[in-house]
């Protein structure tokens, strides 16, 4: 006797070509299941034909039209849902990090005053394998005020010289 599940199975060809034949063979003395195998094939040809009619008689006339549409509201809402949803995770971060640059320029643009770079070289010796500069550089901070830099650099000997 073939069991409801390997009948189901076998009438939609889900089964091994072993397993099918299996079944076959058993059902070769199963009326019961012959029977059963009978009405799911009366089925399957009753649906059929009741799903070719209504396709027959639907309209598919502004089919398009109305996918289209449904298309766009679909993206509107997803293009909203990803805003809020962005704005939601990373809104508070963004405003932090915009006030704090804010701020920073402020307090910058109000302590430093005008920034340069110029400096006086008050000398430059060379030597074998080194040079040395000095130069001032007026603090723009504290009006009189100067740094004296001393830049020694040493070079690296010919090859022939120990």
């Amino acid at each position: 006797m073939v069991t409801e599940k390997d009948l189901q199975r076998y009438f939609d060809g889900e089964l091994s070509p072993a397993k099918a034949r299996k079944v076959y063979r058993e059902l070769q003395d199963d009326p019961a299941g012959q029977q059963q195998l009978a009405e799911y094939r009366q089925l399957r040809s009753s649906l059929g034909q009741a799903t070719k009619a209504a396709a027959e008689e639907a309209n598919f006339d502004h089919l398009w039209t109305r996918v289209k549409a449904n298309i766009k509201e679909e993206d509107a809402v997803r293009s909203s849902s990803r805003f809020s949803e962005w704005l939601r995770r990373y809104g508070l971060v963004v405003a932090s990090l915009a006030v704090a640059l804010v701020v920073g320029l402020i307090v910058t643009m109000q302590s430093a005053g005008p920034v340069s770079n110029d400096c006086v070289i008050e000398s430059i010796e060379t030597g074998p394998n080194a040079l040395s500069t000095i130069m001032t550089i007026e603090d723009p901070a504290i009006a009189g005020e100067e740094t004296t830099v001393i830049w020694v650099t040493e070079t690296a000997a010919d090859e022939g010289e120990p």
